[in-house]
């Protein structure tokens, strides 16, 4: 059994990741700065140190609970942290702070749905991003297009979503290899549908209008049956030492068969090792899920995946 040292404190905590839920202990110095604002410190450790801990592992069917004595847990991992009641602590602002204002907002934090409240800027824009960086459900007020913008209705995947819905671009965006391009932090979207895995059932989702973080993406495609002109000429000479290769993938939730483009020099590991691409054009794809055997496959000409976040079936 760990013995605190006379400069340390326990805290009563819960923190939320991708694919669990930890409740415990957390083990800080006893002059540690506000524990609900301590994670943006930086003398946060790169590793939490959790006395009694339950956790909550989502991931199958059903979910699974295992407990520990202590835990240390990696801190790169956390993306939701707070106290426990009845431990209490002031807020981080100024009520009377100008500028600002409270949004009501659901947030999808890891496997779990949370209502609340966040504040932002009263301008319509700050530094160029957003006026609202998380996904917002507003009942009254519906977005209206700038006079240079357009919808395309696409398909995005994470680790554990496919989201369904109209992006905003540009007009002059080639939708298909915005991936590729310089994007924003966040994809904006319109009528979305977003299919949620992590417990003991995939959960759908609807928001009239979807921010998503683009490092979370791991595949892009246009919704069938929309498309547009491949990323490479068949015709072209450069071509010729080029082939296509039917692979296998691993994408988040979902199973995906297509074909990719690799040099006729070398083998399919060395092309991989040798491409340091950020995305991977797949050809003639089909991806299913095997969670949903009732969801018909999905067929498209093309999409992008991540190569670092997917795995690679022969």
């Amino acid at each position: 059994m760990y013995t605190l040292r006379p400069d340390e404190t326990t805290t009563p905590v819960m923190l939320y990741t991708q694919h669990s839920l930890v409740r415990g202990e957390v083990v800080t110095k006893q002059n540690a700065l506000r524990i609900n604002i301590w994670l943006r410190t930086d003398g946060v450790p790169r590793y939490l140190h959790i006395l009694n801990p339950q956790v909550l592992v989502f991931g199958g069917s059903p979910v699974k609970a295992v407990s520990y004595s202590r835990i240390y847990f990696p801190t790169s991992e956390v993306i939701g942290f707070h106290t426990l009641p009845p431990v209490e602590e002031p807020l981080d602002y100024d009520p009377d702070e100008p500028n600002r204002m409270m949004e009501p907002v659901e947030v999808l934090l890891g496997t779990f749905v949370m209502k609340g409240k966040i504040r932002i800027s009263t301008q319509t824009e700050v530094d160029g991003l957003p006026k609202c960086l998380i996904l917002i459900e507003l009942e009254d007020i519906m977005y209206t297009l700038a006079s240079d913008e357009k919808t395309t209705t696409v398909m995005v995947y994470s680790p554990n979503k496919l989201i369904h819905g109209d992006l905003v671009t540009k007009i002059n965006t080639r939708v298909s290899l915005l991936p590729r391009m310089s994007m924003p932090g966040y994809l904006h979207f319109l009528n979305t549908e977003v299919l949620f895995f992590g417990g003991s059932s995939p959960k759908t989702l609807a928001y009239e209008e979807y921010f998503f973080p683009t490092e979370r993406i791991i595949g892009f495609h246009l919704a069938p049956p929309s498309s547009e002109p491949l990323d490479y000429d068949p015709n072209d000479p450069q071509e010729a030492d080029r082939t296509l290769v039917d692979m296998n993938m691993i994408l988040g939730a979902f199973m995906l068969k297509g074909k990719i483009r690799i040099s006729t020099h070398a083998d399919f590991v060395a092309n991989l090792e040798a491409a340091h691409m950020t995305w991977l054009s797949v050809y003639d794809a089909e991806i299913v899920n095997p969670f949903l055997p009732q969801m018909a496959a999905i067929q498209v000409p093309m999409l992008l995946a991540k190569p670092t976040q997917v795995s690679f079936g022969l």
